[in-house]
Order: C-alpha cells, then sequence, then structure tokens
C-alpha cells in the first residue's frame, strides 16, 4: 500500500486492481478486474486493529542491541552505561505499532526469568516512514532507535540478553497468526556498565564492605559499632606482631572488641603490621608512633630527609648532615669524618680539627702539605697549624706552633719569629734568639761573642764582648764606638757631633785650628790647644797619666798633688820634687 503526504478527512475510495486468469486472449496480461469500495476517512480514530507483521525473522535478524557509556549533561566525570536498541523491518499487513516492551536477563544471574526494564512509545522514538514523521499519525514505523541507562542491578563487564515485544494501541500483544504466539525477538551483548559514584553527604555504610575478589578476602570496610578499614581477618596488634595474620588496620572509636582489647581506649590510628620485627603503629589514645623496620626514609632526598640501613643511619637538613655509614656528620658547616688514615676529623670551610692527631690546622695548608721549600728549611714551610703532641718522628711535622714562613714554635720548644712583639713579662732560662743564646745569667751571641748579663749575675758587667764593655758601675769600654744619633744624659748625638744646646759641643769634624771641644769656660782646638776658665779632672787619664780627685800620677813614675801640705810635695818624680813650701830639688 502506498500513501501519500496530502491526506483529508472525509470520504474516500480504495480501489483494488487485479488480473484474472481463464478469460479471452484481449484481456490477458493487464488489469482486468477492478473494485472500488468507498471509505470513511477519520483521522482522530487510532488505530488498534491487531498488529501482522510482514516477516517476524526479518526483525529477529536485524535486531541490534549495544552499548555506549556517556557522560551526564554537562558534566565530565559522572558518566553512565546506556543500551542501544535498533529494530528494523516493521513494516505490517496491518495494524499499527505502538509500544515496545524490554525486558533482560543477566547470563551469571543462574535464572532463565526475565526482568522487564521499561516499556517505551514506538511512534516517539526515532521511527522512520516512508514519509516524514510529522505526517505519519496513525501510521506504522518501518523502524526505531531507543536508548536508555542501563539497570543498577546488572553486575558490570558481564554479558546480557534482551528480549522484545510488540504492542498496538490497544496494548495488545503482537501474535504469530499461524501458532497463536507471541513474536517476541532477543540480542545479547557484553555491558561494561555504569561505574558506581557516591554523592551528597547523607550516605551511611552500618555493615561491612569487602573489597576484594570474594567475601572475606582482602580489605574490610565496617560501620558497625564504630569505623573501621581492615585487611580482611585483621584480628589487632597483639596477634599480628606475633605472627598471627599481618595486615592493616584504620580505626576510629573501640573497634575488634570481640577480638581484641587492644583498641578499647578508642581515639583514631593506623596499624601496618607484618610481625614484631616490622610495622607501622600510630595511635592518638595513648600518643604512640612506633615503627619497627630494617630500613627507612623519610623526606625528600635533594632537600631534608632521615634514612636508615643495615645498622647506619643518615640525617640530611640545610645545615646538618649524619651518615654513620661514611662515618661523617656536618653541622652549619663543620664536618665530622674519618680520614682516610682512619684519624677523627672535624673540618670547617677551610679549618680541620684531628682528634686523633691533637691538632688544629688550616684545612688546605696543613702539616706537611708544604713540599716547596728546600730541606732542612721547615720553618719555612707555608703551612699553618696547632699540634699539641708534636713528637719530631718521621709522622709528625715537629711543630707545636706553625704559622706560615714568618712565625713557629718547634717541638724543643724553640721560637722562630720574623717580627715578634713581646708585650709583658717573658721568662727563658734556655734557647736562642736570633742566634743568641739564652742561659742562666746571661744572653750570648752564639758561638762566643758579646754577652748581656742580668741583675742576678755575679758579674761585674752588664754588656761584655772583646772590644766593648758596660759595667755594673756604668763605666764603657769599646775599642771603636760609633754613635750616629740620639742623645746622652740630654746631650744631642748627630754624625759629627756632640752637643748639649749652646753650652757645650765636641765635634769629630773640626780642623787643626778649630774646636773640637768648645764650651763658654773651655775650648779643646783639633791642634791641642786647651784653654779654660776654671778645669777641674776628678778621674781618668790624660796620655797615659790617672787623674785622681786630688792628684794626677803616671804610676810610680811620677805625680803631680793638689792636697799636699807645706812640707809635702805637690810634685814629685825620682829625680824631681817640689814642695807645697816652694822648695825645689832636682
Amino acid at each position: 500500500m502506498r500513501t501519500f503526504n496530502s491526506i483529508e478527512e472525509g470520504v474516500g475510495g480504495l480501489t483494488i486492481v487485479g488480473e484474472l486468469e481463464s478469460v479471452p486472449s484481449a484481456w490477458r496480461g493487464v488489469y482486468n478486474i477492478r473494485l472500488s469500495i468507498p471509505i470513511d476517512i477519520r483521522k482522530d480514530l487510532p488505530n488498534n486493529t491487531p498488529i501482522l507483521f510482514q516477516s517476524a525473522s526479518l526483525i529477529q535478524s536485524s535486531l541490534v542491541v549495544s552499548e555506549s557509556v556517556d557522560f551526564d549533561s554537562n558534566d565530565v566525570t559522572y558518566n553512565r552505561s546506556m543500551i542501544n536498541i535498533s529494530a528494523s523491518n516493521l513494516e505490517t499487513f496491518g495494524g499499527q505499532l505502538r509500544f515496545i516492551e524490554v525486558s533482560y536477563n543477566e547470563a551469571r544471574a543462574n535464572t532463565d526469568k526475565y526482568k522487564l526494564l521499561t516499556t517505551y512509545e514506538a511512534s516517539a522514538s526515532g521511527e522512520e516512514y516512508e514519509i516524514t514523521s510529522s505526517d505519519a499519525v496513525g501510521l506504522n514505523p518501518v523502524s526505531n532507535l531507543f536508548k536508555t541507562p542501563m539497570p543498577r542491578d546488572l553486575r558490570r563487564s558481564g554479558d546480557v540478553t534482551f528480549r522484545l515485544r510488540f504492542f498496538n494501541g490497544a496494548n495488545q500483544v503482537v501474535q504469530d497468526p499461524t501458532t497463536g504466539n507471541e513474536i517476541m525477538v532477543s540480542a545479547s551483548a557484553t555491558f561494561e556498565g555504569t561505574p558506581i559514584i557516591i554523592e551528597k553527604d547523607d550516605n551511611l555504610l552500618t555493615g561491612s564492605l569487602g573489597v576484594g575478589n570474594a567475601v572475606g578476602t582482602g580489605f574490610e570496610m565496617a560501620g558497625k559499632r564504630s569505623a573501621y578499614l581492615r585487611t580482611a581477618g585483621y584480628s589487632g596488634f597483639t596477634s599480628a606482631s606475633a605472627a598471627s595474620g599481618s595486615g592493616v588496620l584504620i580505626w576510629s572509636g573501640s573497634v575488634l572488641d570481640k577480638a581484641t582489647d587492644d583498641y578499647s581506649l578508642g581515639g583514631v590510628g593506623l596499624e601496618l603490621v607484618a610481625d614484631s620485627s616490622s610495622y607501622f603503629r600510630f595511635r592518638t589514645n595513648p600518643k604512640e608512633l612506633d615503627i619497627r623496620a630494617d630500613a627507612f626514609f623519610v623526606g625528600n632526598v635533594n632537600q631534608q630527609f632521615i634514612s636508615g640501613a643495615g645498622a647506619n643511619i643518615e640525617i640530611s637538613s640545610s645545615g646538618f648532615h649524619l651518615d654513620t655509614e661514611n662515618n661523617s656528620m656536618v653541622v652549619a658547616g663543620w664536618k665530622l669524618f674519618t680520614g682516610d688514615d682512619g684519624r677523627s676529623l672535624l673540618s670547617g670551610s677551610n679549618i680541620t680539627l684531628d682528634a686523633t692527631g691533637s691538632s688544629l690546622y688550616m684545612s688546605d695548608k696543613g702539616p706537611r702539605s708544604d713540599t716547596t721549600y728546600p730541606a732542612g728549611f721547615e720553618p719555612l714551610a707555608d703551612e699553618y697549624y696547632i699540634d699539641f703532641s708534636p713528637s719530631g718522628s718521621s709522622d709528625s711535622a715537629g711543630y707545636y706552633v706553625h704559622f706560615g714562613p714568618n712565625f713557629s714554635v718547634n717541638h724543643e720548644g724553640i721560637l722562630l719569629a720574623s717580627g715578634a712583639k713581646f708585650i709583658g713579662t717573658i721568662t727563658a732560662s734556655a734557647g736562642l734568639i736570633g742566634g743568641w743564646s739564652i742561659e742562666d745569667t746571661y744572653i750570648g751571641s752564639v758561638p762566643d761573642g758579646m754577652r748581656l748579663y742580668g741583675n742576678s749575675s755575679d758579674s761585674s758587667y752588664h754588656i761584655s764582648s772583646s772590644n766593648f764593655k758596660v759595667t755594673t758601675q756604668g763605666d764603657i769600654t769599646g775599642s771603636q764606638v760609633l754613635f750616629t744619633g740620639g742623645k746622652i744624659a740630654g746631650a744631642t748625638i748627630s754624625d759629627t757631633e756632640l752637643k748639649y744646646g749652646s753650652n757645650w759641643s765636641i765635634s769629630a769634624s773640626a780642623q787643626d785650628n778649630e774646636y773640637f771641644i768648645s764650651s763658654s769656660k773651655f775650648n779643646v782646638k783639633q791642634s791641642g790647644d786647651v784653654t779654660g776658665s776654671q778645669v777641674l779632672f776628678t778621674g781618668g787619664k790624660i796620655a797615659g797619666a790617672t787623674i785622681a780627685d786630688d792628684k794626677l800620677s803616671y804610676s810610680s813614675n811620677w805625680s803631680i798633688s793638689a792636697s799636699a801640705q807645706d812640707n809635702e810635695y805637690f810634685i814629685s818624680s825620682s829625680k824631681f820634687n817640689v814642695k807645697q813650701s816652694g822648695d825645689i830639688t832636682g
């Protein structure tokens, strides 16, 4: 039957034409019979006549059932498993298909009964007609597409068979006219199903939920009395640490009271237990954190951390590092470690303390670090250290103190310094100072030179040498003395002159007729002329003659006395004499 878009209500006609057999030859091969039947067209009347499909087998063979997983509208998180049903070849000889019923049976459900999923209207579910659907009122769809969410009670990743039944507008099921049986078609597919998403904050688990491939395996989540998550069968820390069932437990409140009293105090906690030698245990009542492990690491290897393994521990932060495996520790830039030779060392940015060798030294200029100085000139080494136990042996640098080439004290106590300044009292009974030997009562140049005697000495000299001497009385003798500056008893010394202001002077550059001794009342020329208004000599010698307080004498050869009485000689010699009274004999 052909239909047209423009159908109007009213009286119409149905014309049926055909071809009869056994007719004259002129009517053969053409339509030779026609039947015209008047029809009352009423578009408002429903088509509730019984449905007679043209081919139920084609409907069965073309049925397609499939799954799609789609996000909810305006949602990129929640997705659903959708069933897509495509039914084709729905042409009928009579009646109009109005409703399709869908039921399902899960292959793993161990039952042959089908469960109703939904019944939907075919005329409003993606049908196809020979004309546009807007003009297809009362007509039968040729094919149909339908999409609906999968039921929640289906297990995921399983085979499901879907069965379809068909109904007209009077809700009469389509039957096979030859057998009277209902026409049903079915198709199977494997469905992944819809993931479970728990929404809102009013969901409650008051029993227990297993996480695993069977009940009693994997994890158990429970909210029976108090809440916990545990390894299935875990009976508490006491039994687990005794190697009777390892596992994990996270709890809040008093839990597992039928199996143990380990958690009777309540609180919250976390346990990960293998046995008594390997577990992690944290709880708030009592406040406790207990970790047992053969190796551990806590922190960031590039920032700060604490780790331990193999009986060693390592702690590291920005200003601290402890590494027992390598026997070292760093604190605020200081490193405590064991050197290659087994010595215990503490090192800073450029200073090292040797605890084994009892020494402190500059890290890059320590004992025996300078190999550039000549053999036998160890004091010149560019080395900086303090050694509290120098031995002078081959394994020691041999100095108590060595501060570069300019200052050192060796293992014998000898001080070597290029510019030492001593402030305060220095006491020494032996040693050397710049080639001078320190003795009990004097300092003398080595081997036999000038000597300087102290006040405790029995010597009559303060200074003594072969050509220069100073007695304890202040007497100075010398074979050659040169003073080029300074003062003596207030008198100024220059290169060629000794003078006391304008009072007097002694010149070393005077010519024959010039004074080499000059004062207001006493003068001596270079030529030897002596003038003076008042001269007094109380000691010394003049041309070998000895001056005393009251006498000038030349050994026993002659004398001139200033204290002779009238009858005594004031000039006396072996062959010439003059008495104070004036008597002369010769």
